[in-house]
């Protein structure tokens, strides 16, 4: 059974879930083959009583300083206790950024959660679909749910 970040995708991304991976090999310049389009997208989302919702937004939101906390709406049906977005993103190899996210980098730019050890014990839990039109879908899941990490990479010292 998925998660409440999975329906989520699934109830946005709709007609563009795809349970497969399949395409056609495309010919670059120099007959350089190349996959068709494919990949997905993800979500990370923290569950927090309704009561702690705004706090927890205001010290989380990272560098989203046009996003306000009625904005920040939870995944699924109200109650005492939601599950909150903290990040949407795409990914051409379905797996592998939400992989990096948990970790810190100085190459590559990650809500790095390892870092976050506020976090620790959280109800946290992440979902991926693969989807066609990944980019579009990643826009549109941030539109319809306000995520409030961002990316970055682990500062040098």
């Amino acid at each position: 059974m998925a998660n409440i970040v999975v329906d989520t995708i699934i109830k946005v991304v709709g007609a563009d879930i795809r349970n497969y991976i399949e395409g056609k090999v495309q010919w670059q310049e120099g007959n350089k083959p190349k996959l068709q389009e494919r990949g997905g997208v993800y979500g990370i989302a923290i569950k927090l009583a309704t009561s702690e919702a705004e706090e927890f937004f205001l010290q989380h939101k990272d560098e989203k300083k046009d996003l306000n906390f009625y904005d920040w709406i939870p995944l699924g049906e109200k109650g005492l206790e939601n599950y909150y977005p903290l990040y949407w993103g795409k990914d051409i190899n379905l797996g592998f950024r939400l992989f990096e996210h948990m970790k810190s980098s100085k190459s590559t730019a990650s809500v790095q959660l390892d870092q976050r050890t506020d976090l620790i014990g959280r109800d946290i839990i992440y979902g991926a679909v693969f989807c066609s039109k990944n980019a579009e879908n990643e826009k549109l899941l941030r539109q319809k749910y306000p995520d409030i990490f961002k990316t970055k990479k682990l500062k040098m010292e």
